[in-house]
């Protein structure tokens, strides 16, 4: 057999050894023949949610209870703690409650300050999982407002505020239980909160720093209900 045709001889074993690897590679332990079809198109299972246009399946662990306190309200002189309960699959409910101490004015031996403190009922509303992820929320606070101005006389008032609001906002829950949310919303005061002139002790009618005090505690507590938090607590 002269050379060109032990080249052409080696070149058919290689080119059919080749081919026997590549079919063999097609066959699994099992003995079946290899599915080369396209796998099939994922589906989102309940309880799926979009992350930056991506999505994936997030081992939720459901959670019955958030105990959380809201450190924004320093901010306003004030304390605030939370209390929110599972009451479905995509919605909670709860009790926020709320205190503020404050002196808005301080000039001229007058003095005016306030407190407030109040309690306010909430529903949350969950699209993917209560109490994880995005959450839309409205609340009914109920406050009662005490003001003080000091000058020759005391002069008080105490009102009785309602004040309906909406906000939105999303919770994140670390597998330890850790849970950290941020919110942010408003609503109105059916009651407008004001320290009027004829409250003012005769005494301190004429003050023009009465009335500066006066003015200060209006726009201090005012119709707008500001709601907003950054809060931090446990999910249990």
């Amino acid at each position: 057999m002269n050379s060109v045709s032990k080249i052409k001889l080696v070149s058919v074993f290689g080119l059919l050894g080749c081919l026997t690897v590549s079919a063999m590679a097609q066959i699994p332990t099992d003995g079946k023949a290899k599915d080369s079809s396209p796998a099939p198109e994922y589906k989102p299972h309940e309880g799926e949610q979009p992350v930056f246009g991506k999505k994936f399946r997030p081992e939720v662990v459901s959670h019955d209870l958030v105990l959380e306190i809201n450190p924004m309200v320093l901010l306003v002189q004030g304390i605030s703690a939370e209390f929110e309960k599972r009451g479905g699959d995509k919605w909670s409910w709860g009790v926020d409650m709320h205190y503020r101490n404050s002196t808005v004015y301080d000039n001229d031996n007058v003095k005016a300050r306030f407190d407030l403190i109040g309690v306010g009922p909430k529903v949350r509303i969950y699209p993917y999982e209560s109490l994880n992820g995005v959450f839309v929320g409205g609340k009914l606070s109920f406050s009662v407002l005490s003001s003080v101005i000091s000058a020759k006389a005391e002069s008080d008032k105490t009102q009785f505020l309602v004040a309906p609001s909406v906000h939105a906002g999303y919770r994140f829950v670390a597998d330890n239980g850790f849970t950290l949310a941020a919110y942010l919303g408003g609503g109105i005061n059916l009651i407008r909160p004001e320290f009027k002139a004829g409250t003012i002790r005769s005494e301190d009618n004429q003050n023009a720093s009465v009335e500066a005090a006066r003015k200060k505690l209006n726009d201090s507590v005012g119709l707008f209900q500001p709601d907003f938090g950054l809060t931090l607590g446990i999910a249990l």
